[in-house]
């Protein structure tokens, strides 16, 4: 699966890219350490669990996903990931 992933974090510029998740089993969390792993976005003052993840809604808002769900039942190919 596919996912088109903007990362957003505190006084940087947003870092869109394109995130091939290769097991949908994976809990959300787990995909926000992944994504760390890449693109750190843990600091002094930022810990991973000051990230929300959203899903954007083609025209109309985002919806929060929780960190204990499993990626693949919330997400589904190229849906827009925030």
């Amino acid at each position: 699966m596919r996912l088109r992933l903007v990362v957003r974090r505190n006084a940087l510029p947003d870092a869109p890219i394109i995130w091939d998740v290769t097991d949908p089993s994976i809990l959300v969390s787990q995909l926000v350490e992944q994504v760390n792993e890449v693109i750190p976005i843990e600091s002094g003052e930022w810990g991973l669990e000051d990230y929300a993840v959203e899903v954007l809604a083609t025209g109309s808002r985002g919806f929060e996903l929780f960190h204990f769900q499993i990626l693949g039942r919330v997400c589904k190919e190229d849906d827009e990931v925030l």
